[in-house]
């Protein structure tokens, strides 16, 4: 009996085990197949993603030599984020978000900082290792600005929020603020085009205030 049972499994054709086996196949791919959406069913779009990359021109943030001498070994990294009108939303009631201090540009929302009339912010990141092993950091973000944007006002009202000093004045307007707190002090420069944010974990002021100078040159490539 076992002998008849085990020569009639042997007995399928290898036709007939390839059409299985395909089957099995297609029955596979059908079930991991994602639905296809309806228009009425498509996702919203994340609140941050109107802001799209683009090619940072060179020479327009700082480098590690305009920070740091000698400079240890130092790692560098660097974005540039545009927002245009094809890809983001005015939102009238947008505004800054200054209960966490630290988090500039005080708002992670790509609208709203479009809204506000933010249109470019590069970013250069440093990490720097001395000889001795202490890691120091600076981070340096400029938020460029449409024409005729108000934008320098509503930076100006947001570190005064969070307690700046006021370094310098142009025509009777905060020119350059020193924010310090939470292990780190941050300088803003701000002009009629454009607002600098440099923030540093170990730099004393005289060292911070240095770097405003070849941060606002370089920033004039950015437009």
């Amino acid at each position: 009996m076992s002998r008849g049972r085990e020569s009639g499994s042997r007995a399928l054709s290898p036709g007939l085990v390839v059409g299985l086996t395909l089957s099995s196949v297609l029955l596979v791919g059908c079930s991991t197949d994602e639905p296809r959406r309806r228009s009425g069913d498509e996702p919203a779009r994340p609140a941050a993603a109107c802001g799209v990359e683009a090619v940072l021109p060179n020479g327009a943030l700082l480098d590690a030599g305009d920070i740091w001498r000698p400079l240890g070994r130092v790692e560098r990294s660097t974005t540039l984020i545009e927002y245009r009108p094809k890809d983001c939303q005015e939102r009238p009631t947008a505004s800054l978000d200054t209960a966490a201090c630290d988090q500039f540009p005080w708002s992670a929302d790509g609208d709203d900082l479009y809204s506000l009339g933010v249109r470019k912010l590069a970013t250069a990141s440093f990490r720097r290792t001395d000889q001795a092993g202490a890691v120091s950091q600076v981070k340096e973000q400029v938020l460029v600005q449409k024409a005729g944007s108000d934008l320098g006002d509503v930076y100006r009202d947001g570190a005064k929020r969070c307690g700046g000093s006021v370094l310098a004045a142009v025509n009777g307007k905060a020119s350059t603020v020193l924010i310090t707190g939470e292990g780190k002090r941050r300088l803003l420069v701000i002009d009629e085009i454009r607002v600098v944010s440099i923030e540093a974990t170990q730099l004393d002021v005289t060292a911070l205030t240095a770097l405003e100078d070849p941060a606002v040159r370089k920033a004039t490539k950015l437009g």
